[in-house]
């Protein structure tokens, strides 16, 4: 309620597990018609959900996505001797990417069919290179690469420097006006704000 009143944005979603109060929340100025899970893992804070909203010029969908995290910095503390550290962390690397593979495979199954322009946008926890993201981009548009500028990273790890794990993909109804990250504080990622046309 607070965030929704911050932000001027009374209609919103939230998805989150029984056991924790992390998920994905949606926050809209016009009113949310539906909310469909799309993916929601027991015993993880990674959720996804798929938004139907009703606005002035039709209904349109936003699915909003978090895939699971790699986590390095809490594995690295696990082990002290370093080989077994080196193989923990290959053989965590690889169920991450099931663990994603397995909910992209959801994401694209339950908006295949999806009936209003669409733009999906969360924290893919991938690298732009990534197979991940990848597969995204071969259904919808990365807002950066259309209309974005400079390197794009979201999530700041060294300073000025950073990574591009955050996204904004869009099916081919909207226009893609602009895309800018924001340098700003309350999180450890910063915000990817995208202006759309229809």
């Amino acid at each position: 309620d607070q965030i929704a009143e911050a932000v001027n944005m009374p209609f919103y979603r939230f998805d989150h597990r029984p056991e924790n109060l992390h998920g994905a929340a949606t926050f809209s100025k016009y009113p949310i018609l539906r909310t469909d899970t799309l993916f929601m893992k027991r015993g993880e804070i990674n959720t996804g959900i798929l938004s139907t909203i009703q606005t002035p010029l039709g209904k349109m969908g936003i699915a909003n996505i978090h895939l699971t995290s790699y986590r390095m910095g809490q594995k690295l503390k696990e082990k002290k001797e370093w080989w077994p550290k080196v193989k923990g962390l290959f053989y965590h690397a690889q169920d991450v990417v099931k663990d994603q593979q397995a909910k992209v495979n959801q994401v694209l199954t339950k908006t295949e069919d999806y009936p209003y322009p669409l733009v999906v946008a969360g924290d893919l926890n991938s690298a732009p290179h990534s197979a991940i993201r990848k597969q995204f981009k071969d259904r919808f548009r990365d807002t950066f690469m259309e209309v974005g500028s400079g390197i794009g990273f979201s999530y700041p790890i060294l300073g000025p420097y950073g990574l591009r794990i955050d996204y904004q993909f869009a099916s081919h109804e909207w226009g893609i006006q602009s895309h800018e990250i924001f340098k700003a504080d309350g999180s450890d990622h910063y915000p990817v704000v995208v202006c759309y046309g229809l």
